[in-house]
C-alpha cells in the first residue's frame, strides 16, 4: 500500500499538545478520538457534526496514519466508505 504524505503530513504530534499524542495539525483533536468514532460505526458526518472544525480530508489523514501502523478489516472498510464519500461529492461537484 502506497503512503498518502499529504495526507500524513495533516497528522502532529508536540509534547505540548495533548501529551505528544497525534492530533490532527492545527487542533488539539488526538487521531484517537477520531478512530474510535470510527470503530463504534460513527460516520463521516457524525465525526463533522460532533468536531464541526474537520474536513473528511482530515478523518481521511486519521485513518491513512492508522493503517501505516496496523492493518484492519474496519480500517479498510471506513477508507473504502470515505473514498466512495469523496466520489459522490465530485460527481455532485461537476453537476
Amino acid at each position: 500500500m502506497e503512503i498518502n504524505t499529504e495526507l500524513v503530513d495533516r497528522i502532529t504530534a508536540h509534547p505540548s499538545v495533548c501529551g505528544g499524542k497525534p492530533v490532527i495539525r492545527g487542533t488539539s483533536i488526538r487521531v484517537l478520538e477520531i478512530l474510535d468514532m470510527i470503530f463504534l460505526g460513527f460516520g463521516c458526518p457524525e465525526i463533522i457534526r460532533e468536531y464541526p472544525e474537520l474536513t473528511v480530508t482530515d478523518i481521511q489523514a486519521c485513518l491513512e496514519y492508522a493503517t501505516q501502523r496496523l492493518h484492519s478489516p474496519i480500517l479498510d472498510r471506513a477508507t473504502k466508505e470515505l473514498e466512495d464519500i469523496e466520489k459522490e461529492n465530485s460527481k455532485l461537484k461537476a453537476s
